[in-house]
């Protein structure tokens, strides 16, 4: 049986995706003369139909696949017989000679076999090389990156011949071959872009894909899948740190559906991924404008040197006229005060609920934050946690249970993360909250928080691990301007910030809905007969 089809890949995906559509549990032969090797562009392309058991397909079935070749672009003539009713003389010929289109149910494959070179190890360089040359992907990108793009990255001189065996292209797998963490062993990556020679250093393992063969894209979702883990789980060695080899990964099984399934599902998980990005940089571009914003107003104080100096106003007229004209002996705007951070917002503290309580944290009703969750997020913004409680008045809390819009500062290991909270949340002995029912608005003292955390870091104290007190932390000076600035700056930020809010609950709807389809999508729980369709159904 030859394993070459003379067929173009944009005709041969679009056959794929209508036999998918009209015959999606047909497995489907090609053979005659695109697979003996006497075709030419305008030959028929003959196929046969095997239907599960190989039972007659229906003749409204298989008339409206036929109607769709017609209908379609496709220039030459496509003739499609249904196995069960041809000749058994005509079984042995096909069966001589043919190739498989699609198949019916997931084929297990070698990793091996599906791989245009054999898989390698990146390379190590000393310091002396580093600096300068190629971009080299090391393990930070590889987690940070999962669909890898052209990215700054640290630099490598590497030789022509090294950078023809260590250079990376669009589409290659990335594994992570070892790990201080166990589960980070194996850990996948895509890459999906490149812009220029980019290498992968030694704690790296590097496999390229024959694309006639799988999609890259859908072999990246399916190591990322239960069933991809599960499998890496098997190839998973610990010693003094966790690790894979690529031996082992080559001699991998892996299950793959029909290809036109696997464009499928990667497009319907890709297109998932590609709005969560959207929404992760639309949001980064938002936080960075209001942290620009509180810099310039608060910090620098810019509208009022800028008229000290005599320079053009940059803002509306009526944001113009809120600066005063002068700066003090202190060097703030003249007439903004000076207090501490305590006077102006409630600080407040938690605590850990008690243990001999043993369902506290089963099936509770109130989210109960500690760092760990606020080192997830990417935006500044909590609308869940991991854990949650039954009551935080009968577990010793003394915050209780703190109202949306407190703004939470995690003081100790590490000292740094911040958020508003959008949810009633108790907290544990890791934070300091507060609540901003004074003069200053939540998001002006996020971003003040912000602007202000190198020296919120310096007076920690601690001899076991540096943490912040709240007696330190209330007595630290803030600069409060008169109530026709503040309410300006709540009018100019608060939209860039419920936009935030906005992204952020669409990005975690369209991640748990991309987290709940990729097993599914694996297993063969659910068939794809309209991507498109899907992908719309949860953009809505």
């Amino acid at each position: 049986m030859t394993n070459r089809l003379d067929l173009s890949e944009r005709h041969r995906r679009k056959i794929e995706t209508l036999l998918y559509q009209y015959l999606p549990d047909v497995e489907v032969w090609a053979y005659g003369s695109r697979v003996s090797g006497r075709s030419h562009d305008g030959s028929d392309l003959d196929l046969v139909l095997r239907s599960p058991g190989l039972k007659e397909i229906p003749i409204e079935q298989l008339a409206n696949f036929e109607e769709a070749i017609q209908e379609s672009t496709i220039p030459f003539l496509i003739e499609a017989r249904d196995w069960a009713k041809i000749p058994e003389r005509f079984h042995r010929e096909i069966k001589r000679n043919h190739v498989v289109l699609t198949g019916s149910v997931p084929q297990k494959k070698k990793f091996s076999e599906l791989l245009i070179q054999p898989v390698r190890n990146g390379i190590y360089k000393r310091k002396e090389f580093h600096g300068h040359g190629v971009k080299m992907i090391n393990m930070g990108e590889l987690f940070a990156h999962p669909r890898l793009r052209a990215i700054p990255m640290k630099r490598v001189d590497l030789s022509e011949s090294e950078q023809a065996r260590f250079c990376v292209k669009q589409g290659d797998l990335l594994f992570a071959r070892r790990s201080l963490v166990a589960e980070g062993a194996g850990k996948c990556c895509v890459v999906l872009e490149i812009s220029e020679p980019t290498a992968f250093e030694s704690s790296i393992i590097r496999a390229r894909l024959d694309p006639e063969k799988t999609d890259s894209l859908f072999l990246y979702y399916y190591f990322n899948s239960p069933i991809g883990l599960h499998g890496l789980d098997t190839i998973r060695r610990q010693v003094a740190v966790a690790g894979i080899t690529g031996s082992d990964l080559a001699n991998l099984s892996v299950l793959l559906p029909r290809r036109c399934e696997q464009k499928a599902i990667s497009y319907i998980l890709g297109t998932l991924d590609d709005k969560i990005e959207l929404n992760r940089r639309m949001n980064e571009t938002l936080e960075a404008m209001a942290r620009a914003i509180f810099k310039d107003w608060f910090v620098d104080f810019g509208p009022t040197r800028a008229k000290v100096e005599g320079r053009d106003p940059y803002l509306s007229p009526q944001l113009w006229d809120l600066f005063p004209d002068e700066l003090d002996f202190e060097g703030k705007p003249v007439g903004w005060e000076t207090s501490e951070i305590g006077k102006e917002v409630n600080v407040v503290g938690g605590s850990t609920p008690s243990t001999k309580e043993p369902t506290y944290w089963q099936s509770g009703e109130h989210f109960w934050a500690t760092p760990k969750d606020l080192s997830r997020l990417t935006s500044p913004v909590l609308l869940k946690t991991e854990r949650q409680i039954t009551d935080a008045g009968l577990y010793g809390i003394s915050s209780g249970l703190l109202p949306p819009g407190t703004v939470l500062l995690s003081s100790r290991a590490p000292i740094g993360y911040l958020v508003i909270t959008e949810v009633q949340t108790a907290i544990n002995q890791g934070f300091i909250a507060m609540i901003c029912k004074k003069r200053l608005s939540n998001l002006f003292v996020l971003f003040w928080c912000f602007q202000n955390l190198d020296y919120i870091k310096g007076i920690a104290g601690g001899s076991t691990f540096a943490e912040i007190s709240k007696k330190v932390f209330r007595s630290i000076p803030v600069i409060v301007p008169p109530e026709s600035a503040l309410a300006a700056y709540e009018n100019y930020i608060r939209p860039l910030y419920d936009r935030i809010v906005k992204n952020e609950k669409e990005f975690t709807s369209l991640t748990q809905a991309r987290d709940l389809l990729l097993p599914k999508f694996m297993s063969g729980e659910i068939r794809i007969h309209d991507p498109e369709k899907i992908v719309d159904s949860l953009a809505s």
